[in-house]
């Protein structure tokens, strides 16, 4: 059975997210899909201010943020299915659609 995105946005599922950032690999655990949604938009707002020292606001979209996606070299989570209590792979791709899903919600 496939899931959507929206299917873990604003649900505690606990994620792993996995990233290759030049070839240093790391993996970070968080308590719910949001809260691994945040610490990616976290990366890239860290990227812009270490980019723009200077810049006191940084306005950025959602096509900036996914071209920072793309120049990893890999960006993967494991989202707990609670109902099967399995980790579920999730790729690049549906993570950008976690993150308008995400971002939507919240704007809301």
């Amino acid at each position: 059975k496939k899931q959507t995105m929206a299917q873990f946005v604003g649900i505690k599922a606990h994620t792993l997210l996995l990233c290759n950032e030049n070839g240093v690999k790391s993996w970070s655990a968080h308590p719910s899909f949001d809260d691994a949604i945040e610490s990616i938009i976290s990366m890239y707002e860290v990227q812009l201010k270490i980019l723009n020292p200077g810049l006191v606001h940084i306005n950025y979209d959602v096509v900036d943020l996914n071209v920072y996606l793309d120049s990893l070299n890999d960006l993967s989570a494991m989202v707990l299915d609670n109902n099967t209590l399995q980790y579920q792979g999730i790729s690049l791709q549906k993570l950008k659609s976690g993150i308008v899903e995400y971002l939507t919600n919240k704007s809301m």
